[in-house]
């Protein structure tokens, strides 16, 4: 069943010019008028056919003279009693036959019993009471001048009781360290109580700022944490990675523990967590990368790209993370030889930029490996970052001292 009214409405398309760069819609607003709906029908059932009557001889009079409304073109109507000559045009709608149930379907409409009807500036208005909460959270691009200070003004001041308890959780989380991606975040508040993270996105809105873009994408940031100020920020810088999981690898028999590891914001370099693909510098514990990330020289400034590292050696740095996480999407570990000509390199215009064949360990010569890996690497890590003049003589150290102190300053 069907209403149907009869009013004259414009429909139109719009577009909306955005700044693609900072991702912010533009004041100004395109219109274009494309017709004119005279008619429109709101249905209260799923209708079981659609028939076109566009060439139906009776519809067309029905139109010309009922339609309308008018006194003199419904003295025109009429229906003609005359048998039909071609009984095989009888202009009737489809019979039943064709349908696929012998008898209609009742698909029992009501209106949503979620919808209230309120007055709102002397208006009624519909309201539906069942609509999730606006998560009035706080979004920022790189080029944002100044960071939020605070939550977002519509923010409810008294939050309701499961919020609550979870937010007092993410107080002292962000007091211990204010920057956090969300699925360290995520894991954290799941070890204290599972139960809490289904509030979770409600509750990080009263706390942290969200980075959209930049070296912190996707982070959660405290109100009035600015990470563009300083360089001891750079340890809460994001990498990120995308991959097509291997045949080899097989989830469907892990155990509880597993799975709750699963989900682990930590890079070892030693084991896949299927549902992390976005880092931050010090959830890394890959011995290898540590090694070059502390001697990866600061700039002044935090640029977009690479936060506060500079280039040459963050992008090397990037670039063995990633071969080391796709080593371990297609079901193996990355022997650390595997980049030794990526740390021999020497640090020219075009060091940022490797092809797959440069790490592929089947193509080395293997005369250069030692009967200790890891000093042969140790070695020519410390060859490399003195020929690019960021290490001076008897500045590294040794594997037995080389995580005597957090380079995070935590525990």
């Amino acid at each position: 069943m069907a209403e149907k009214s009869f009013r004259t409405s414009s429909s139109s398309t719009f577009s909306k010019k955005k700044n693609k760069e900072i991702d912010e819609i533009d004041s100004r607003i395109e219109y274009e008028i494309i017709g004119i709906i005279r008619k429109t029908f709101r249905f209260r059932d799923i209708f079981d056919f659609q028939y076109n009557t566009h060439a139906s001889p009776f519809i067309k009079m029905w139109n010309r003279s009922i339609v309308p409304l008018e006194f003199e073109s419904l003295n025109h109507f009429s229906i003609s009693l005359e048998e039909k000559d071609d009984p095989q045009n009888l202009d009737l709608p489809v019979p039943s036959v064709f349908s696929r149930t012998k008898i209609p379907h009742n698909y029992w409409y009501r209106q949503n019993p979620s919808l209230i009807k309120v007055q709102q500036d002397s208006k009624p208005k519909l309201v539906n009471k069942s609509k999730a909460p606006r998560i009035w959270s706080i979004s920022v691009p790189w080029e944002t001048e100044t960071v939020p200070a605070e939550p977002h003004v519509k923010l409810p001041n008294i939050p309701e009781q499961n919020i609550q308890n979870i937010l007092n959780l993410l107080k002292v989380l962000f007091e211990e360290r204010p920057i956090w991606t969300r699925r360290a975040i995520t894991y954290k508040v799941n070890k204290k109580d599972p139960g809490m993270s289904a509030y979770l996105k409600y509750a990080l809105a009263y706390v942290a700022y969200h980075w959209r873009s930049g070296p912190w994408r996707d982070t959660y940031v405290k109100y009035g944490v600015d990470p563009r100020t300083d360089q001891k920020y750079r340890f809460f810088q994001t990498v990120s990675f995308t991959y097509r999981p291997s045949e080899n690898l097989d989830n469907t028999n892990l155990s509880p523990q597993e799975k709750e590891e699963s989900n682990s914001p930590i890079f070892t370099g030693q084991t896949l967590y299927q549902q992390t693909r976005i880092f931050q510098i010090l959830d890394i514990t890959d011995c290898l990368l540590i090694q070059l990330l502390e001697k990866i020289p600061l700039r002044t400034k935090a640029n977009f790209k690479n936060g506060w590292f500079k280039s040459t050696l963050f992008d090397k740095f990037k670039h063995i993370m990633k071969q080391k996480f796709k080593a371990l999407s297609e079901g193996r570990i990355a022997s650390d030889l595997e980049f030794i000509r990526i740390l021999e390199r020497s640090n020219d215009a075009s060091s940022s930029s490797f092809t797959d064949d440069e790490i592929d360990e089947t193509k080395f010569d293997t005369s250069i490996i030692s009967q200790e890996p890891d000093a042969k690497v140790n070695l020519l890590m410390k060859d490399f970052l003195q020929k690019v003049g960021v290490l001076e003589d008897d500045d590294f150290y040794n594997d037995d001292d080389a995580f005597d102190d957090d380079i995070f300053g935590e525990d």
